[in-house]
């Protein structure tokens, strides 16, 4: 099932939202980490300019992607080293790797794991 996963202010874990299938547009799960597969990133750039010209945060940013029971053999091999992605909607207008600040425009995996998120 393809989800749409956002890290939640207020529960303080990762909230995932179904968008597919009988649970289509609700939140199913919230998780302390998790590991998505074929992720991509989103962000709805009305509502970035909603926190830019409000001040206020929204839920207008996550990944998606298909829910991974355990790590994908893709993130366990020696030379794939994690890279941690980030996002802040007064800085960038999508994803970007921290350190060089690239764009980052989606990976085989990610593990989202407390507020981090590492793509391999």
């Amino acid at each position: 099932m393809k989800v749409y996963v956002y890290y939640n202010l207020h529960r303080h874990k990762w909230s995932v939202k179904a968008l597919e299938g009988p649970q289509k547009g609700r939140v199913v799960q919230h998780l302390d980490s998790l590991w998505l597969t074929k992720a991509q990133p989103k962000v709805s750039q009305r509502g970035r300019e909603r926190v830019l010209r409000d001040k206020v945060k929204n839920v207008h940013a996550g990944i998606t992607g298909y829910i991974a029971d355990s790590a994908p053999l893709s993130a366990l091999l020696d030379d794939n080293d994690p890279r941690e992605v980030t996002y802040n909607p007064y800085k960038y207008t999508g994803f970007v790797y921290k350190g060089d600040e690239s764009s980052y425009n989606g990976s085989e995996c990610v593990l989202m794991h407390h507020r981090k998120v590492y793509s391999y």
